[in-house]
Protein backbone atom coordinates (compact mmCIF):
# COMPACT_ATOMS: atom_id res chain seq x y z
CA UNK A 1 0.00 0.00 0.00
CA UNK A 2 1.45 3.25 -1.28
CA UNK A 3 0.37 6.62 0.75
CA UNK A 4 0.64 9.89 -0.13
CA UNK A 5 0.51 13.44 2.03
CA UNK A 6 -2.48 15.30 2.29
CA UNK A 7 -1.74 18.86 2.87
CA UNK A 8 -5.28 20.32 3.62
CA UNK A 9 -5.43 18.69 6.72
CA UNK A 10 -2.52 19.77 9.36
CA UNK A 11 -1.48 19.75 12.90
CA UNK A 12 0.75 21.07 14.93
CA UNK A 13 2.50 18.77 17.59
CA UNK A 14 4.85 20.40 20.24
CA UNK A 15 7.27 17.46 22.06
CA UNK A 16 10.25 18.14 24.06
CA UNK A 17 13.55 16.47 22.80
CA UNK A 18 16.15 15.64 25.67
CA UNK A 19 19.76 15.52 25.21
CA UNK A 20 22.82 15.32 27.04
CA UNK A 21 26.00 17.03 26.96
CA UNK A 22 29.43 16.45 29.15
CA UNK A 23 30.96 19.61 30.44
CA UNK A 24 34.53 19.41 31.97
CA UNK A 25 34.64 21.12 35.20
CA UNK A 26 37.52 21.92 36.83
CA UNK A 27 39.68 20.93 39.70
CA UNK A 28 37.92 18.93 42.53
CA UNK A 29 39.34 18.63 45.45
CA UNK A 30 37.71 15.79 47.82
CA UNK A 31 38.03 15.56 50.51
CA UNK A 32 38.76 18.86 51.38
CA UNK A 33 40.79 21.12 53.16
CA UNK A 34 40.55 24.70 54.40
CA UNK A 35 42.41 27.53 52.56
CA UNK A 36 45.78 27.35 54.80
CA UNK A 37 45.64 31.42 55.89
CA UNK A 38 41.97 30.61 57.57
CA UNK A 39 43.94 28.22 59.71
CA UNK A 40 43.42 29.58 63.61
CA UNK A 41 41.54 32.89 62.36
CA UNK A 42 38.14 33.68 63.26
CA UNK A 43 36.16 35.94 60.65
CA UNK A 44 33.71 38.40 61.73
CA UNK A 45 30.21 39.08 58.68
CA UNK A 46 27.35 41.51 59.05
CA UNK A 47 24.21 41.06 56.85
CA UNK A 48 20.83 42.91 57.30
CA UNK A 49 19.26 40.89 59.87
CA UNK A 50 21.80 39.26 61.60
CA UNK A 51 25.74 39.13 62.07
CA UNK A 52 27.96 35.89 63.10
CA UNK A 53 31.35 34.79 63.03
CA UNK A 54 33.22 32.01 61.13
CA UNK A 55 36.01 30.47 63.32
CA UNK A 56 38.75 27.96 61.24
CA UNK A 57 40.02 25.03 63.41
CA UNK A 58 44.22 24.42 63.22
CA UNK A 59 43.33 21.22 62.03
CA UNK A 60 42.43 22.21 58.23
CA UNK A 61 39.14 20.48 58.18
CA UNK A 62 36.83 21.37 61.02
CA UNK A 63 35.41 25.46 61.69
CA UNK A 64 32.59 26.43 63.56
CA UNK A 65 29.96 29.13 62.27
CA UNK A 66 27.91 31.09 64.56
CA UNK A 67 24.87 33.26 63.96
CA UNK A 68 23.56 35.76 65.55
CA UNK A 69 19.96 37.65 65.52
CA UNK A 70 18.94 40.01 68.55
CA UNK A 71 20.10 38.52 71.81
CA UNK A 72 19.54 34.81 70.53
CA UNK A 73 22.84 33.22 68.78
CA UNK A 74 23.35 29.56 66.84
CA UNK A 75 26.29 27.77 65.90
CA UNK A 76 26.87 24.75 63.92
CA UNK A 77 30.38 22.83 63.11
CA UNK A 78 31.05 22.64 59.02
CA UNK A 79 33.26 19.49 58.19
CA UNK A 80 35.33 20.67 55.08
CA UNK A 81 33.72 17.83 52.30
CA UNK A 82 34.62 19.12 48.86
CA UNK A 83 36.03 22.16 46.63
CA UNK A 84 35.33 22.18 43.12
CA UNK A 85 36.38 25.40 41.09
CA UNK A 86 35.63 28.07 43.34
CA UNK A 87 33.01 26.22 45.49
CA UNK A 88 33.32 24.98 48.87
CA UNK A 89 31.04 22.06 49.81
CA UNK A 90 30.57 21.65 53.71
CA UNK A 91 28.88 19.11 55.89
CA UNK A 92 27.11 19.77 58.99
CA UNK A 93 28.55 17.66 61.35
CA UNK A 94 26.61 14.41 62.67
CA UNK A 95 23.88 15.10 60.18
CA UNK A 96 22.94 14.51 55.90
CA UNK A 97 22.90 18.35 55.40
CA UNK A 98 25.79 20.28 53.28
CA UNK A 99 25.70 23.82 52.41
CA UNK A 100 27.44 25.19 49.45
CA UNK A 101 29.53 28.45 49.17
CA UNK A 102 30.93 30.29 46.18
CA UNK A 103 34.25 31.95 47.34
CA UNK A 104 36.23 34.88 46.46
CA UNK A 105 39.69 34.95 47.97
CA UNK A 106 43.34 36.00 47.22
CA UNK A 107 46.48 35.20 49.03
CA UNK A 108 47.18 38.62 48.36
CA UNK A 109 44.82 40.00 51.21
CA UNK A 110 44.73 36.31 53.32
CA UNK A 111 42.21 37.97 56.02
CA UNK A 112 39.00 38.61 53.72
CA UNK A 113 36.89 36.94 51.59
CA UNK A 114 33.60 37.37 50.40
CA UNK A 115 31.12 34.44 50.07
CA UNK A 116 27.69 33.59 48.69
CA UNK A 117 25.50 31.77 51.80
CA UNK A 118 22.27 29.41 51.10
CA UNK A 119 20.30 27.06 52.57
CA UNK A 120 21.37 23.61 53.91
CA UNK A 121 20.28 20.57 51.35
CA UNK A 122 19.66 17.18 53.04
CA UNK A 123 21.51 14.45 50.92
CA UNK A 124 20.95 10.71 52.67
CA UNK A 125 23.69 8.27 53.25
CA UNK A 126 26.11 10.93 51.01
CA UNK A 127 29.41 10.21 52.13
CA UNK A 128 31.70 10.11 48.62
CA UNK A 129 32.04 12.66 46.43
CA UNK A 130 29.34 15.28 44.83
CA UNK A 131 29.74 14.28 40.91
CA UNK A 132 27.16 16.31 39.82
CA UNK A 133 27.60 19.96 42.17
CA UNK A 134 24.06 21.30 40.46
CA UNK A 135 22.99 19.38 43.10
CA UNK A 136 24.24 21.12 45.93
CA UNK A 137 25.73 24.17 44.68
CA UNK A 138 22.54 26.51 44.06
CA UNK A 139 22.30 30.38 43.72
CA UNK A 140 22.89 32.10 46.85
CA UNK A 141 20.75 33.87 49.32
CA UNK A 142 22.76 36.64 50.20
CA UNK A 143 26.68 37.79 50.10
CA UNK A 144 28.49 38.11 53.15
CA UNK A 145 31.77 39.82 53.26
CA UNK A 146 34.09 38.18 55.90
CA UNK A 147 36.86 40.24 57.59
CA UNK A 148 39.05 39.39 60.52
CA UNK A 149 38.75 42.16 63.04
CA UNK A 150 41.86 44.67 63.25
CA UNK A 151 42.94 43.34 59.72
CA UNK A 152 44.41 45.87 57.58
CA UNK A 153 42.01 48.01 55.51
CA UNK A 154 41.52 45.71 51.63
CA UNK A 155 39.55 45.90 49.07
CA UNK A 156 36.40 44.36 48.90
CA UNK A 157 35.86 41.53 46.23
CA UNK A 158 32.57 41.05 44.49
CA UNK A 159 30.58 38.23 43.89
CA UNK A 160 31.55 38.52 40.16
CA UNK A 161 29.37 34.51 39.87
CA UNK A 162 27.12 32.21 42.05
CA UNK A 163 26.57 28.77 40.18
CA UNK A 164 29.08 26.42 38.48
CA UNK A 165 29.55 26.70 34.80
CA UNK A 166 28.09 23.34 33.94
CA UNK A 167 24.81 24.04 35.78
CA UNK A 168 21.73 25.72 33.99
CA UNK A 169 20.06 26.77 36.88
CA UNK A 170 19.49 30.23 37.34
CA UNK A 171 22.65 32.28 38.21
CA UNK A 172 25.83 33.60 37.08
CA UNK A 173 27.83 30.80 35.98
CA UNK A 174 31.76 31.27 36.92
CA UNK A 175 34.54 30.40 35.02
CA UNK A 176 35.70 26.65 35.26
CA UNK A 177 39.38 27.47 35.50
CA UNK A 178 38.42 29.67 39.13
CA UNK A 179 39.70 28.31 42.11
CA UNK A 180 40.40 28.81 45.94
CA UNK A 181 43.47 29.72 46.25
CA UNK A 182 44.74 27.32 49.56
CA UNK A 183 48.21 28.65 50.03
CA UNK A 184 51.11 25.74 51.80
CA UNK A 185 50.00 25.26 54.97
CA UNK A 186 47.31 22.57 54.89
CA UNK A 187 47.61 19.43 52.88
CA UNK A 188 45.85 18.89 49.60
CA UNK A 189 44.22 15.48 50.72
CA UNK A 190 42.67 14.39 46.82
CA UNK A 191 42.59 16.62 43.35
CA UNK A 192 41.09 15.18 40.59
CA UNK A 193 39.52 16.50 37.00
CA UNK A 194 35.43 16.11 37.39
CA UNK A 195 33.43 15.90 34.87
CA UNK A 196 29.17 16.72 34.82
CA UNK A 197 26.78 15.70 32.39
CA UNK A 198 23.79 17.69 31.97
CA UNK A 199 20.27 16.85 30.88
CA UNK A 200 18.62 19.91 28.94
CA UNK A 201 15.41 19.89 27.27
CA UNK A 202 14.43 21.97 24.08
CA UNK A 203 11.08 22.44 22.62
CA UNK A 204 10.29 21.43 18.91
CA UNK A 205 7.45 22.28 17.01
CA UNK A 206 6.77 19.91 13.91
CA UNK A 207 3.98 19.41 11.53
CA UNK A 208 3.12 16.15 11.12
CA UNK A 209 1.95 14.93 7.40
CA UNK A 210 -1.72 13.43 7.50
CA UNK A 211 -1.77 10.25 4.77
CA UNK A 212 -4.28 9.14 3.26
CA UNK A 213 -3.85 5.96 1.64
CA UNK A 214 -4.43 4.97 -2.15
CA UNK A 215 -6.44 2.27 -3.34
CA UNK A 216 -4.57 -0.18 -4.82
CA UNK A 217 -5.32 -2.61 -7.65
CA UNK A 218 -4.49 -5.75 -7.84
CA UNK A 219 -4.51 -7.45 -11.09
CA UNK A 220 -4.07 -10.82 -10.85
CA UNK A 221 -1.34 -12.81 -13.26
CA UNK A 222 -2.71 -16.05 -14.87
CA UNK A 223 -0.39 -18.80 -13.65
CA UNK A 224 0.61 -21.32 -16.13
CA UNK A 225 1.14 -24.50 -15.14
CA UNK A 226 3.37 -26.65 -17.95
CA UNK A 227 3.42 -30.45 -17.49
CA UNK A 228 6.61 -32.27 -17.78
CA UNK A 229 6.03 -34.98 -20.12
CA UNK A 230 5.89 -38.52 -18.49
CA UNK A 231 7.93 -40.77 -19.96
CA UNK A 232 7.36 -44.53 -19.71
CA UNK A 233 10.04 -46.78 -20.70
CA UNK A 234 7.72 -50.57 -21.01
CA UNK A 235 9.68 -53.45 -19.56
CA UNK A 236 10.95 -55.64 -21.97
CA UNK A 237 8.84 -58.72 -22.20
CA UNK A 238 10.58 -62.16 -22.10
CA UNK A 239 8.15 -64.45 -23.73
CA UNK A 240 10.13 -67.79 -24.08
CA UNK A 241 7.72 -70.34 -25.99
CA UNK A 242 7.95 -73.57 -25.10
CA UNK A 243 9.59 -75.91 -28.08
CA UNK A 244 6.35 -77.25 -30.02
CA UNK A 245 7.93 -80.93 -31.29
CA UNK A 246 6.19 -82.11 -33.92
CA UNK A 247 6.54 -85.61 -35.19
CA UNK A 248 5.06 -86.28 -38.28
CA UNK A 249 2.50 -88.58 -39.06
CA UNK A 250 4.01 -91.29 -41.91
CA UNK A 251 2.20 -90.91 -44.32
CA UNK A 252 0.14 -94.14 -45.75
CA UNK A 253 -0.14 -94.61 -49.12
CA UNK A 254 -2.55 -96.84 -50.66
CA UNK A 255 -1.53 -98.10 -54.42
CA UNK A 256 -4.91 -98.41 -56.28
CA UNK A 257 -3.62 -101.75 -58.18
CA UNK A 258 -2.98 -100.82 -61.84
CA UNK A 259 -5.54 -101.66 -64.27
CA UNK A 260 -4.39 -102.65 -67.67
CA UNK A 261 -6.73 -101.55 -70.44
CA UNK A 262 -7.92 -104.85 -72.30
CA UNK A 263 -6.50 -105.09 -75.91
CA UNK A 264 -8.79 -103.85 -78.41
CA UNK A 265 -9.76 -107.02 -80.41
CA UNK A 266 -11.22 -105.60 -83.80
CA UNK A 267 -13.06 -107.59 -86.13
CA UNK A 268 -13.71 -106.98 -89.36
CA UNK A 269 -14.34 -109.99 -91.62
CA UNK A 270 -12.59 -112.96 -92.10
CA UNK A 271 -9.45 -112.24 -94.29
CA UNK A 272 -7.68 -115.65 -93.09
CA UNK A 273 -4.00 -115.47 -92.70
CA UNK A 274 -1.78 -112.85 -95.01
CA UNK A 275 1.42 -114.08 -96.11
CA UNK A 276 2.15 -110.77 -97.08
CA UNK A 277 4.71 -108.34 -95.11
CA UNK A 278 4.42 -104.66 -94.74
CA UNK A 279 1.38 -103.57 -96.46
CA UNK A 280 -1.66 -102.26 -95.46
CA UNK A 281 -4.20 -104.15 -94.65
CA UNK A 282 -7.83 -102.83 -95.50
Amino acid sequence: MTYRTNNNQRQIMIYFMFFFFTISAGVTEFPCTFPSPWMGQTFSFTTSGFDGNWKFNTDCQTSVFTTNMGLSSASVTWLCHQITERFLIVRVQGSDNFVCFPIFFNLANPLKFTFGLGASTTFANQTGEFTDICEICKKPTATLFALVPGSPPSPTQPLDCDIPLMCYIPGIPCASNDIIPKGSGCPILTTETSTTTIFASTTTTQEPTTTTPEQTTTTPVPTTTTSEPTTTTPEPTTTTSEPTTTIPEPPTTTTEPTTLPEPKTTTKGHHGHCRKRNHPHP
